[in-house]
């Protein structure tokens, strides 16, 4: 039964303040909105992949030449972020960073084990991401014949400037919502919080926990338009109730 009863008194405080909790949920998204606009840098992302193709040996077991293919990835992500390859990235793209920089705005993953890996590039402008992505690959296609002695990547797909314009970072949505539920939050939090420190006696409950004193009776709240309405529902009655106090008249015979 208690349970019962703080279950609803939950739903009774909601309700009570349910425009209150709106108003910091909507005042929330707004901030949300407005500092993901206004202060927070857009990142945008450009992607590259290449293409690990190793031809097998004659007389080699079918399949052999795609694990290889599989191996070699594996090895080519570690090759890729390597010091001698960005390196050489950051003189030809003309960058102004260092070494350690330029590894924390690359990924490189394969793809669904397949022969082909994706090399991913953030930056907060699109058209150096675009670049950054597109000299990786050609330096790591010109360089790895001479680290592995192979002759097996190729650029599958370079990056391109219209699939990067849009930016990654910040999710001007998400920032909302999440902004939104947290002033949402706070909201019913205030609604709490005033509710327990508000000591006002409503409900007989409110007599019991506030003051100590069990409660003997109560009396009825009536409102002016039915006090109104009774008095004339009694004026009415008086009006068509006899009057036994009348004096009667009687009649006399004229001869």
């Amino acid at each position: 039964m208690e349970k019962t009863m703080s279950a609803a008194k939950v739903l009774t405080v909601l309700k009570k303040y349910a425009l209150v909790i709106a108003a910091f949920a909507v005042i929330g998204g707004m901030v949300g909105a407005a500092y993901t606009y206004l202060f927070m840098t857009p990142v945008y992302e450009a992607r590259a992949q290449i293409l690990v193709n190793q031809e097998p040996e004659e007389g080699a077991e079918p399949g052999t030449g795609l694990e290889a293919n599989l191996a070699y990835i594996n090895t080519y992500n570690v090759i890729i972020m390597s010091a001698p390859i960005l390196e050489q990235v950051i003189e030809e793209a003309n960058l102004n960073e260092t070494v350690e920089e330029l590894q924390s705005q690359i990924t490189v993953a394969g793809e669904n084990e397949s022969q082909v890996a994706s090399i991913t590039v953030e930056d907060t402008d699109a058209k150096m991401a675009v670049s950054i992505a597109n000299t990786t690959a050609r330096v790591f296609e010109r360089e790895v014949p001479q680290i592995m002695s192979v002759d097996n990547v190729s650029v599958l797909a370079p990056a391109k400037l219209a699939d990067a314009e849009e930016p990654v970072s910040p999710q001007l949505i998400f920032s909302m919502g999440l902004a939104l539920l947290i002033g949402a939050m706070i909201g019913i939090g205030f609604a709490f919080v005033r509710e327990y420190f508000d000591r006002t006696i409503k409900e007989e409950e409110d007599v019991e926990n506030n003051v100590g004193l069990p409660v003997l009776g109560t009396i009825a709240f009536i409102s002016d338009q039915k006090q109104n309405r009774t008095e004339e529902v009694i004026e009415l009655e008086d009006i068509t109730q006899p009057d036994s106090e009348s004096p009667k008249v009687s009649k006399q015979k004229t001869s």
